[in-house]
């Protein structure tokens, strides 16, 4: 993430090192003197709601005047690409968006600094700051043209515009916010000079495949498990755990679905990784993982954990985002088809967090991640794509409260802070979702859109958490909890996903936030109750429910082994 603790006038001529940015990118730096005068932002140009794909640009492109410099986009994560340089020396990389503003498509790009200059504390020191670039694309030919110095000099510096900036060396560095620099491009850019004139490159090999591959850096794998009709049902029998092994050493969320008559797959948040052997979580890293539960003839489980880069100096999260801006938190998860789709957080800091602030991060968008057939290749061979949600479903209004019924995904979201609507997509729609999100509008009917002004409210709490339909008794079951300084698990039962609802109700109090039993801790916290419905006992009517622990204590997170894994819970079925 952009350390921005360092912005000073002094460090932005360190930006000369990362400023081999777009102007050489593009081969421009030749169009300048020595001391080229730019016009970079300090801020994106973009929301994560406001990114778009535009798949004719993947490929090659060459420079028109330097035939010997190509430029290449290949797409990465689900709505950014990744741009090269290709040309005598090293060859730059950087993040490249596209986003419209007004009957424009601009290019922001975001250099990507090597971990092989200087330290990380040195790296802390490189301001990463945005060039932009006006996008034309006609066939096999791309014009781009950057943001004019003259332009800026003649209306903000010489006029002594109120218009947000500093100056560092030869360059002009807007400060302005996101929103205000998307206004102020909407306004002036259509003025003569605005930008400089086109430079002009020709395409010369087309992009085969819309993603960066995934690393190839697992280990073992999953041997294919069906049933004729290819569903997956209960594994009643089985009782799952999540045993310290293999370097796994404890891990948040504990988000499941049946994946084969005897598998299921687990999603974990935050998770303690270590060598093969190690047992503690001193010196461990912390990435989001996976595990597979396979179980046996004997109703024991065997339990099998996954993450990128397993057991080197650089452990990654399984699911990658291929940007630093920010990482991916799984939120929900189904089967549709015989693949795996995940719903996907974007998670990034929270601006102006205090030291003291446990959650300093915040959630900047939604992603949808598709596993073509989980059971068919080992976890290192699954095919991963990757599509953006973040412009269909307002990351701040949700929360994770999720369900799904064969033909539709329910969101709830929120509004108010507390308040809960629905939204629903046909499952067939889960990979171009526009045009297709519904609302349960006040007048108890579903319509086009998310109007939460006009969307009818379920009830008041906050929901994070699967909602499930239970068959043996027919209705609608959601727990979830406990909220943050709370020890209950709650429920609420409806005979249908719209309601009504029932009062919330207390349905398990953690003994980990109860003084005087032998697992309280006064800095303890426990959330992410979930119901996993694979595992219902039918003959027994119980249910299995697992929440996660932690600390508000670093070091007693590092040290209480007790905490920061599933807990697993067998309750009857509330009635």
């Amino acid at each position: 993430m952009t350390d921005t603790s360092v912005f000073s006038k002094e460090n932005i001529p360190v930006t000369v090192l990362i400023r081999l940015l777009a102007v050489w990118v593009l081969v421009l730096a030749p169009l300048h003197p020595s001391l080229a005068q730019d016009v970079l932002s300090y801020h994106p140009a973009f929301s994560e709601g406001e990114a778009v794909l535009l798949p004719e640009i993947a490929g090659a492109w060459e420079v028109d005047l330097f035939g010997q410099d190509t430029v290449s986009f290949q797409r990465a994560g689900d709505n950014f690409y990744l741009v090269r340089v290709h040309s005598e020396g090293p060859s730059p990389r950087y993040e490249g968006v596209f986003t419209r503003i007004g009957n424009s498509v601009l290019l922001d790009l975001l250099p990507i600094v090597p971990d092989s200059i200087g330290t990380r504390d040195y790296r802390k020191q490189l301001l990463e700051v945005h060039s932009l670039f006006r996008v034309t694309v006609d066939k096999d030919t791309l014009h781009l043209a950057s943001p004019n110095y003259r332009w800026f000099y003649d209306n903000v510096i010489a006029k002594k515009s109120p218009v947000s900036h500093l100056l560092a060396g030869s360059r002009l560095v807007l400060t302005l916010s996101t929103d205000e620099l998307r206004a102020f491009f909407a306004e002036h850019s259509r003025d003569s000079g605005f930008f400089e004139n086109d430079v002009i490159v020709h395409r010369v090999v087309a992009q085969e495949g819309s993603h960066i591959a995934i690393g190839q850096s697992l280990t073992e794998g999953l041997q294919q498990d069906k049933d004729e009709k290819g569903a997956a049902p209960r594994q009643e029998g089985c009782m799952p755990s999540f045993p310290y092994k293999d370097g796994w050493l404890g891990g948040d969320g504990g988000l499941s679905v049946p994946i084969g008559p005897s598998k299921s797959l687990w999603l974990f948040g935050d998770t303690f990784v270590g060598k093969k052997d190690q047992t503690t979580r001193s010196g461990s890293s912390m990435v989001t993982t996976i595990g597979i539960t396979t179980c046996r003839p004997d109703q024991t489980v065997d339990m099998q954990y996954y993450w990128r880069n397993m057991y080197t100096d650089h452990p990654d999260h399984f699911f990658q985002s291929h940007t630093d801006r920010y990482k991916y938190w799984p939120t929900d998860l189904f089967m549709h088809n015989h693949n795996l789709y995940v719903v996907m957080s974007k998670i990034g800091p929270k601006p102006g967090a205090s030291p003291d602030d446990i959650f300093n991060w915040s959630a900047i968008g939604i992603t949808i991640a598709k596993v073509t057939d989980p059971n068919a290749t080992p976890p290192d061979q699954w095919k991963i794509d990757l599509f953006p949600w973040s412009h269909v479903l307002d990351a701040n209004l949700y929360d994770g409260g999720f369900a799904e019924d064969g033909k539709y995904i329910y969101f709830f979201m929120l509004k108010e802070g507390r308040k809960n609507y629905l939204v629903r997509l046909p499952l067939d729609y889960i990979e171009s979702p526009e045009g297709h999100i519904e609302y349960f509008s006040r007048d108890e009917t579903w319509k086009p859109g998310s109007d939460s002004a006009d969307a009818k409210i379920l009830f008041d709490d906050r929901l994070i958490g699967r909602v499930l339909y239970h068959p043996e008794s027919k209705r609608w079951l959601m727990a979830y909890g406990p909220h943050f300084g709370r020890k209950s698990i709650y429920f609420r039962v409806a005979s249908e996903i719209t309601g009504p609802w029932s009062d919330r109700h207390t349905l398990y109090e953690c003994p980990e936030l109860i003084e005087g039993t032998p697992l309280y801790d006064e800095d303890n916290f426990c959330y992410c109750a979930r119901v996993h419905a694979q595992f219902f006992n039918e003959d027994s009517s119980k249910l299995l429910v697992t929440y996660t622990c932690g600390s508000k204590n670093w070091s007693k997170s590092i040290a209480n082994m007790t905490i920061g894994v599933p807990r697993v819970l067998v309750i009857p079925v509330p009635r």
